[in-house]
Parts: structure tokens; sequence; C-alpha cells
């Protein structure tokens, strides 16, 4: 099967139907005899943010981060992320931190082409810039991490 990724149970159950729907089409138009055996392997687990941990966290990244901090979309994001907490029963949080040059990003923003000016994860033309980018991800950790250390 592909690679497929999920935000919830609900669209994953509703992609594998899908997928299976479109097998058994082809295997029927096909004449074929045999039933289609079905294998979903190297999908990824569902992302599901801890509520308590998001409202905690994210108090603290709007103290930190102002109007820069934003509620993401969501996303099929990390096809591994949550292995470890789940493996250990724990609640996590999985956040975004932007990268994208500040003036590449408004000049698409203008545009209205952030889809397709806007280069991602993966892509042979994503250059995060360093300096920036580092020092968000060092504010943002540390701050999660600081959201329940009493102080």
């Amino acid at each position: 099967m592909l690679n497929t990724r999920y935000y919830d149970e609900e669209l994953a159950e509703r992609v594998y139907a899908a997928l299976k729907r479109v097998v058994q089409a082809e295997v029927d138009a096909s004449g074929s005899t045999q039933e289609p055996v079905y294998h979903f392997y190297a999908h990824g687990e569902v992302v599901d943010n801890n509520d308590a941990v998001f409202n905690r966290v994210r108090r603290t990244f709007d103290a930190t981060f102002g109007e820069q901090s934003v509620t993401a979309q969501r996303s099929t994001v990390s096809e591994d992320f949550t292995y470890l907490p789940k493996a250990w029963n724990a609640p996590y949080l999985f956040w975004f931190v932007g990268s994208t040059p500040r003036q590449l990003w408004d000049e698409a923003a203008a545009r209205g082409t952030i889809d397709t000016d806007v280069p991602v994860n993966h892509q042979a033309n994503f250059v995060p810039e360093y300096k920036p980018t580092v020092h968000a991800t060092t504010l943002a950790g540390a701050g999660a991490l600081l959201s329940f250390v009493a102080v």
C-alpha cells in the first residue's frame, strides 16, 4: 500500500476504506477470480495532540512569541513523531516553527502563492534561515519544557 498519514482515526479509516474500494473496483473490472489481500504498513501514526498540553504550552508560546504564535492548520505531519510518547503513554504536543525567510514569505503571501513559492521539507530548494530558526526552536523547546516546571 501507499505511505499514508492522518491527523485523526476517523480520517485513517476513511482513507483505508477508499483505498479498498478502488482496489476492489479494479479487481472487479479486470475479472480477477481472486479477492485482494490488504497489508497496510509504512503508514504514519495519528498525531493527536493532547489538549491539556496544548493549552499549557500555548500560554507560554503566546507570551514568548506574541503575535507570531499562531494555531497551525491540522496536518499529516511526521510519520514517526508519536512513537516515543505513545510508547511511554505520555501526553504530547507537536508544533511547527517557521523557518522561511520573512521576505520570501511576505512576497508569496502578497501574491497568494505560498503553496507554490515557499519551499517545504524534502524539497531541494528548502533552505531554512539558520539563525532565526535555531533561535525560535530553542525558545519553543525551552518554553514548552518550562511550561511544566513550577517556578
